[in-house]
């Protein structure tokens, strides 16, 4: 698969738009879900995208996430 550009958030900010990027992390499947929103610059989202994205990629850990994203969407048991 080839990477096409400009992606859509680039022609956004092209526009005058402002991107903000959210991972969205699901906990767990099986309950009744709720949501919240984590800042980048909180510790629990460092340790969030360490455990459920970084480690999948075999990559080196994150001390800090905010030029990565900024904030997770957490789904959890409510």
């Amino acid at each position: 698969m080839s990477k096409a550009f400009p992606y859509v958030a680039e022609i956004l900010v092209s526009q005058g738009h402002r991107i903000k990027s959210y991972l969205q992390i699901w906990l767990d499947k099986e309950c009744s879900i709720q949501n919240r929103l984590i800042s980048s610059d909180e510790q629990e989202t460092v340790s969030l995208i360490n455990h459920n994205l970084i480690s999948l990629l075999n990559a080196s850990k994150y001390e800090t996430v905010n030029d990565i994203v900024d904030g997770v969407i957490i789904w959890e048991c409510g």
